[in-house]
């Protein structure tokens, strides 16, 4: 039930620490796996703007004609915007930011899902995974635990873009998922809690302090979401977001 044997499997954001991983174990799976970042690294990789519509669809043609049909797709890329303000606090946050923010995180996750999702419906069969987070519908960002930014500490916090673009990933999961139902394509979530990547070491012990597992996430703790989600053990599950949080939404 859980073999990815033969699987063509198409990643966003399959080069960054979180796409990397989730790549690597579904390859252990025996899918096959194709990756679109914004820079190309191997052979099944494909360099692809997901801020850019035309770009999408004409990706999403490439792939199949060269690898043949996805049959699930993995939207996980997520961009910080060009102009350095993504971790800009709401009083000051840019138009510039915000819209460079949700072309990618919410905009791209839509246009991507159209791009292959129609044709998984036309074949009557496939599965979509977008990688969502505790900070969209369940729960608001706990504020207190960020550091204050000073000439030794970076400015650090989860942005309101993201958080608002997340919630609009989780609500279009749902929507899809029901749209797509009678076709038999799933469209699912994965909400990861807080990835340990070198942030300070005071951050890291007071967000460890409101979990109940008592520490951060790494990627591997992720994966199994996905490879679940991606395999015929979730053939009967659609519309859901699953919390890999180390059980911090619980509470």
């Amino acid at each position: 039930m859980f073999d990815l044997t033969g699987r063509h499997i198409l990643i966003t954001g399959g080069l960054g620490l979180l796409g990397a991983s989730i790549r690597e174990a579904l390859q252990a799976q025996g899918a096959d796996v194709t990756v679109l970042d914004l820079t190309s690294s191997g052979p099944r990789s494909i360099a692809c703007d997901l801020a850019s519509v035309d770009e999408i669809r004409d990706t999403a043609t490439t792939v199949e004609a060269r690898w043949g049909p996805v049959d699930v797709l993995i939207n996980n890329a997520a961009t910080r915007g060009s102009r350095g303000r993504y971790f800009d606090l709401p009083d000051d946050y840019e138009p510039e930011t915000w819209h460079e923010v949700m072309s990618v995180n919410l905009d791209g996750v839509f246009w991507m899902s159209q791009a292959i999702g129609t044709r998984m419906a036309t074949r009557g069969f496939g599965s979509i995974i977008n990688t969502a987070s505790i900070y969209s519908s369940e729960m608001g960002v706990d504020h207190r635990i960020y550091p204050i930014p000073d000439e030794s500490t970076p400015r650090m916090n989860s942005p309101v873009a993201y958080s608002a673009a997340k919630a609009g990933v989780v609500g279009l999961t749902k929507y899809l998922a029901a749209y797509w139902a009678p076709a038999n394509v799933r469209v699912n979530a994965v909400a990861p809690g807080g990835i340990e990547a070198g942030q300070p070491e005071s951050f890291r012990l007071a967000y460890a302090d409101r979990v109940p597992m008592a520490r951060m996430g790494r990627p591997s703790d992720v994966v199994g979401a996905y490879a679940f989600l991606a395999s015929d053990a979730a053939g009967y599950i659609t519309g859901q977001c699953i919390y890999v949080d180390g059980g911090l939404s619980s509470w």
